[in-house]
Formats: C-alpha cells, sequence, structure tokens
C-alpha cells in the first residue's frame, strides 16, 4: 500500500504580503481613532449650527418686540421672563459663544484631517492596496 504525504502549496509572497508590526498597528489604530473623532466634530458642528441658527432666530424675533416687553426663553427645560434688554443680551452672548464652538471645532477638523492624510501617506506607502482608508 502506498501513502501520499499531503503536500503543502505556499503562496508565492506577493506585493501586498507585508509584515504589519506594532508601530504600523498603532498607526492603523491612530487613524481608525482620528476618523472617528472626525464624525464626532461633523456632528458638533452641524448641532451647533443649527443651534446658532435657532438662537439668531430668536434674536430677529425679539428685536420686533416692544422695549417694555417681557420675553420668555428657554434654559434646559424651563423657561423663564426677563426683560427684553436682558433677553438681546443673553442671547448676543448666545450667539458669540456658539459662533466661537464652531470656529474652534472647525479648526479641530482641519487639524485631524491633516493628521489623517499623513497617516494615509505613511500607510498606503508600506501597504498600498491592500488596506483600504478611504470612507
Amino acid at each position: 500500500m502506498t501513502t501520499i504525504e499531503p503536500t503543502t502549496t505556499s503562496k508565492p509572497p506577493t506585493k501586498h504580503d507585508v509584515e504589519v508590526n506594532w508601530e504600523d498597528q498603532q498607526r492603523i489604530c491612530a487613524f481608525g481613532r482620528l476618523n472617528n473623532r472626525t464624525h464626532e466634530l461633523r456632528a458638533m458642528i452641524a448641532s451647533r449650527e443649527k443651534q446658532l441658527e435657532d438662537t439668531e432666530e430668536a434674536e430677529s424675533e425679539i428685536t420686533f418686540a416692544d422695549d417694555d416687553t417681557k420675553c420668555d426663553l428657554v434654559v434646559g427645560e424651563c423657561f423663564f421672563e426677563t426683560e427684553k434688554l436682558k433677553a438681546e443680551e443673553m442671547l448676543q452672548t448666545k450667539v458669540t459663544s456658539e459662533r466661537k464652538s464652531i470656529e474652534e471645532n472647525k479648526e479641530e477638523l482641519t487639524s485631524v484631517a491633516r493628521a489623517m492624510e499623513q497617516l494615509k501617506g505613511h500607510l498606503y506607502g508600506k501597504f498600498g492596496s491592500s488596506i483600504n482608508l478611504e470612507e
């Protein structure tokens, strides 16, 4: 009786067979974290822009009110009554704060995008088309 020994067929190495070392894994994980942060920042910017739009609309509505009119403002889930001048002042402060927050988020988004591009360049340089870093 003849015994047939199994043969091992190993694929010849291709240009896509690149060893992933610890540093590469750290870069891949960093890219993933930055990608998540990008999504968070975009959502925050959209939310803040909506809040800014609502605040500016409220500010323009108060402008048309009489000077001796009391205004109801919402803070959290509560309404409170205040004088028109105080309400205008509070809304202007809110508008300024929202614009500043939006600008800060956009700056952070730009720096995150720059860091992602650097990581993409390094990772695509090493792994070529065997890694997918696109949305």
